[in-house]
């Protein structure tokens, strides 16, 4: 740890350590933001990071002095450098240590480095929470739907076949029409816990090299015959010279059961008929932006792809009347359906999101700005 000087222009000014606790605690989630007092020079909680970062360094030629030394470690420009290592880069630098070290836990850089540390803490606990929390899911989830299978399977078959037999001895039509409804009844009830044993615990997947123009254009025509007897129109915005050579790794029939029942949902929300428009391109990782409303029109809860490499983005818009603020944030949750009573099981798009996963990708659902749900897939390509 290097020796530090007493000059006072080594070290950042007050306004700069109450600015830069807001910020610690703000992204810890913490209400003791509202607490601090209303500096003209402090941070705004409601600015973006990197924003209030670049505002700091610009003020503090200390700040700038000591993030500048740090960032040309790793050769990273210093705004960059802040904002994605923010603030873990308060605790793990010597010089700030030996500084809070030195000037006591009361010192602007040893409340920041405490500060710093329990933020770091708090974001450990959540993301070990949050995974136990899933994993408490997933397993209570499989027991559910493995006592429903073992409960139901059996008896549900019985009543299929006997109808079955029944549909075949009767001449009756009326008879006929209310048999198959009971079959059709029983194979639903089957259809759905296989999804919840799907979701619950997934097959292991067939990953093989998919060409993408092909796969996605046998999806379009296949939506194009349903949709024309529903009077929607499906538009395809997808250029071939776009997809030329691009490929992914998938399961064939996993990956086009998910994005197939996306396409379906797009149709039956517009039962007065519409519009399907699909788009497909190569983009990075981060998610693009979609025509969304910041208010009522929020996108629904997901959880994008870590990886950094170029993206398949898929994205599929209908016309319907769009979803509430309630079905936006529940949409993903098993036996959630927005639709009346009958017309869903609340598996679908759970189903599809669990697939897609799988597949490294990510699934997430915004409105419109103008009408409809807008439908986004992202899926790694295939390595070279």
């Amino acid at each position: 740890m290097k020796e530090l000087s007493t000059d006072s222009t080594q070290h950042i000014t007050p306004e700069t350590a109450e600015a830069l606790l807001r910020l610690v605690l703000t992204s810890g989630n913490s209400t003791e933001t509202t607490e601090l007092s209303n500096s003209p020079k402090a941070v705004s909680t409601e600015e973006p990071l990197e924003t209030a970062l670049s505002r700091l360094l610009d003020a503090d030629a200390a700040f700038r002095n000591w993030a500048e030394s740090l960032s040309r470690r790793e050769n990273t420009p210093v705004e960059k450098f802040l904002t994605s290592h923010f603030p873990e880069c308060l605790l793990v630098d010597d010089d700030w240590l030996a500084k809070a070290a030195l000037q006591g836990p009361q010192s602007p850089y040893g409340t920041l480095w405490n500060a710093g540390k329990l933020v770091c803490r708090l974001r450990e606990l959540k993301t070990s929470f949050e995974d136990n929390l899933q994993l408490s899911y997933s397993r209570a989830l499989y027991n559910f739907a493995y006592g429903l299978s073992h409960e139901l399977n059996n008896p549900l078959a019985n009543i299929s076949t006997r109808a079955g037999v029944l549909y075949s001895r009767s001449s009756s039509e009326a008879d006929r029409e209310l048999l198959q409804t009971i079959v059709d009844s029983a194979m639903r009830g089957c259809e759905m816990l296989g999804d919840l044993m799907l979701i619950a615990r997934p097959p292991k997947l067939d990953m093989q090299p998919l060409d993408v123009s092909s796969w996605i254009s046998g999806l379009i025509e296949r939506a194009k015959g349903i949709a024309a007897s529903h009077s929607i129109e499906v538009v395809n915005h997808i250029a071939d010279s776009d997809l030329v050579g691009v490929r992914i790794a998938a399961d064939s029939s996993s990956l086009t059961e998910a994005v197939w029942a996306l396409i379906r949902n797009g149709i039956e929300a517009q039962p007065d008929g519409g519009q399907i428009e699909i788009c497909m391109r190569v983009a990075g990782a981060k998610h693009p932006p979609s025509q969304t409303n910041n208010s009522a029109n929020t996108p629904a809860k997901t959880e994008s792809p870590r990886s950094s490499q170029p993206m398949l983005h898929l994205q599929i818009d209908d016309r319907g009347a769009g979803l509430s603020e309630v079905a936006l944030e529940n949409c993903f949750d098993i036996f959630y359906s927005s639709r009346e009573a009958g017309r869903g099981l609340g598996v679908g798009l759970a189903k599809s999101r669990r697939l897609i996963e799988l597949h490294g990708g990510s699934l997430s659902i915004a409105n419109r700005v103008t009408e409809g749900a807008s439908v986004i897939v992202l899926l790694p390509l295939a390595e070279q």
